[in-house]
């Protein structure tokens, strides 16, 4: 393949995506962020646009990127008074996600590509495989499967 570059994630296509934009010239961030966006199409399970992201980037000076969710701007410290510990259910454990803001500070600082050309690489990536895969899936579902409700939302 190469000798100037890697990539590596837990799904292939999310990794060709990656790939495609080393190839096309881009850098290590073009193809984190093509590969983060991709694995929230094929692996949505474990990558989404719901999640918080960190990052570390050396471009000869070493960066760390903490795009961990905040909380929401109306939830003002007086609501947390008396707790000890996360509430496990309700709204006071809830963040904003941060992984869409972490792929725009990582282009926008580091991107050789504009985003639009990071969202387009990772969604046409082998496109036509996306719905094979996640259909493959279904029957870890059980049940779940066999609502016409759930397959059109979920496969």
């Amino acid at each position: 393949m190469g000798t100037r570059g890697a990539v590596a994630t837990s799904q292939p296509l999310a990794a060709m995506a990656g790939m495609e934009m080393l190839y096309a010239g881009g850098n290590a961030v073009d193809a984190a962020v093509a590969m983060a966006i991709a694995l929230t199409v094929v692996e949505p399970t474990s990558n989404g646009i719901g999640s918080d992201a960190f990052a570390f980037v050396w471009d000869g000076k070493l960066h760390g990127l903490n795009a961990s969710g905040l909380s929401p701007e109306k939830l003002i410290l007086e609501h947390f008074q008396g707790l000890t510990a996360v509430p496990q259910t309700g709204w006071h454990g809830v963040t904003v996600p941060g992984a869409v803001s972490s792929w725009r500070t990582l282009w926008e600082r580091w991107g050789r590509f504009s985003h639009q050309l990071a969202f387009t690489t990772a969604t046409q990536t082998h496109i036509n495989d996306i719905s094979a895969i996640i259909g493959g899936k279904s029957n870890r579902f059980g049940n779940v499967g066999n609502s016409p409700t759930a397959r059109c939302q979920y496969f």
